[in-house]
C-alpha cells in the first residue's frame, strides 16, 4: 500500500511539474524566443514562469538586425579567405581545415566543383533539348512550306552551332 501511494506521489510531481514545464515553455515561445524551457518550468515551476514573463518580447527588428549581422560576420570571414562548407552552409576562417560537421576544406571543394560540373551538364543538355525542339519546329515549318530549306539548314547550323 505505501508502495502505491508513493507510486501515486511521484505521477502527481510529474504531472505538476509538466504542466509548469509546457507552460513556461509557451510563454518563452509567444515572446518570440528560440528557446526550450520546459525543465526550467518543470523544476521551478511558477518562478520560472515569472521569470519568462519578464523577459522581453523579441521584436522583428532584433531577428532582422541578428540576421544582418551575421551576415556581414560571414562576408567578413570570406573576404579575409574563408570558406564556406559546400556540405552544410556554415563559413568557416581560413586557418580551419576542417568544418563542424566534419567537411574537410579540400572535400567542400571537391564538392563544389562537382556540383558545378554537373549543373554545367544540366544547363548544356537543357540547351541542347530546348535546340532540338526548335529544330523540330523549323522543321514543320519547312514541311508546311513556310520557309524554304536554305533558311532550315541556317537555322539548323545556328542552333547546333556547327
Amino acid at each position: 500500500m505505501e508502495f502505491f501511494v508513493l507510486l501515486l506521489e511521484l505521477a502527481g510531481i510529474a504531472i505538476w511539474g509538466s504542466i509548469w514545464g509546457v507552460a513556461t515553455n509557451a510563454v518563452i515561445r509567444n515572446k518570440g524566443y528560440d528557446e526550450n524551457w520546459f525543465w526550467w518550468g518543470f523544476f521551478f515551476a511558477f518562478i520560472a514562469v515569472l521569470v519568462a514573463l519578464s523577459k522581453p518580447q523579441v521584436s522583428y527588428d532584433e531577428e532582422v538586425a541578428d540576421h544582418e549581422a551575421e551576415k556581414a560576420r560571414e562576408q567578413a570571414i570570406l573576404s579575409s579567405n574563408g570558406w564556406k562548407c559546400s556540405k552544410c552552409g556554415r563559413v568557416n576562417p581560413s586557418y580551419t581545415g576542417t568544418c563542424s560537421c566534419g567537411t574537410s576544406k579540400m572535400q567542400s571543394e571537391a564538392l563544389l566543383r562537382r556540383r558545378e560540373e554537373e549543373k554545367r551538364k544540366f544547363v548544356e543538355s537543357r540547351d541542347e533539348m530546348e535546340n532540338l525542339k526548335k529544330i523540330k519546329e523549323y522543321k514543320e515549318l519547312l514541311d508546311s512550306g513556310i520557309i524554304t530549306q536554305e533558311e532550315f539548314d541556317k537555322k539548323k547550323t545556328q542552333l547546333l552551332k556547327l
